[in-house]
């Protein structure tokens, strides 16, 4: 189950809230609750979570730099930020749903206490994807 909500507000639920900012595609949203749904049996939640999908095709990360999306930990909770729009001619929506699971692959990292590193993520956010997919 995802629990949907509009705002920013962090519920102690056992699912991430998901919030699709105005400006994101009915596509991309269908597409991300979809795969959300399917993840959250693979994924054992010890944390209040949001996952907000932006509009845009890069987001601006606390430190400056540019990327597709974003697992931070603060003292405002635990968040996943994720760019919603595709790069004409270079992505697709199906590279945004890797960037959840990848994002989501450091959200385990930080959930059983190791460090947030790249290694090992991106096989980990492949195989969430096909196990979520599969579902």
């Amino acid at each position: 189950m995802v629990t949907i909500s509009s705002a920013n507000t962090i519920d102690m639920a056992s699912s991430p809230i998901l919030a699709i900012r105005r400006g994101v595609s009915r596509s991309v949203a269908r597409r991300i609750k979809r795969l959300l749904g399917k993840l959250m049996p693979h994924i054992p939640m010890k944390h209040a979570l949001v996952v907000t999908v932006v509009p845009g095709n890069v987001i601006q990360t606390p430190s400056g730099k540019r990327a597709f999306g974003l697992f931070r930990a603060s003292g405002n909770g635990i968040e996943i930020c994720i760019a919603g729009t595709p790069i004409r001619n270079m992505t697709t929506i199906d590279d945004i749903e890797r960037t959840l699971c990848h994002e989501f692959a450091h959200y385990e990292q930080f959930r059983d206490g190791r460090r947030l590193q790249e290694r090992g993520v991106k096989v980990r956010a492949e195989n969430l994807r096909r196990k979520a997919l599969a579902a």
